[in-house]
């Protein structure tokens, strides 16, 4: 009796960074977006990778983010009209729908 197994696993979500890790409000001199840099191994192909990010009081936000090379994933988390924490992680999903997500992070937002 022939027996096939299929192992799924969720995509591998690493080196998740935003640089800088603290920003100041849009209206300020040099104001300008973080970056947000993250690594995705799958093995089956990535279908989508996306920015996640929300502020007290408000829903959440979703942006895609680019390949850039192979694995390596980015996004720009800003600017914000506002001072205070942005909490944001980034998720990944293959082409079977298997899911996964970073750790939450916190951006801070400064006045000028």
């Amino acid at each position: 009796v022939p027996v096939r197994a299929v192992v799924e696993r969720a995509p591998e979500v690493s080196s998740v960074e935003a640089t800088p890790q603290s920003v100041v409000v849009r209206r300020c001199p040099g104001s300008t977006p973080a970056q947000v840099r993250a690594t995705i191994v799958e093995e089956s192909g990535v279908d989508a990778v996306e920015l996640h990010w929300i502020r007290p009081g408000t829903v959440e936000q979703v942006s895609p983010m680019s390949g850039e090379t192979g694995a390596h994933y980015l996004g720009a988390l800003g600017p914000f009209d506002t001072p205070g924490d942005v909490r944001w992680w980034v998720s990944a999903v293959d082409i079977r729908t298997n899911r996964s997500a970073s750790a939450p992070q916190v951006l801070r937002v400064g006045s000028c």
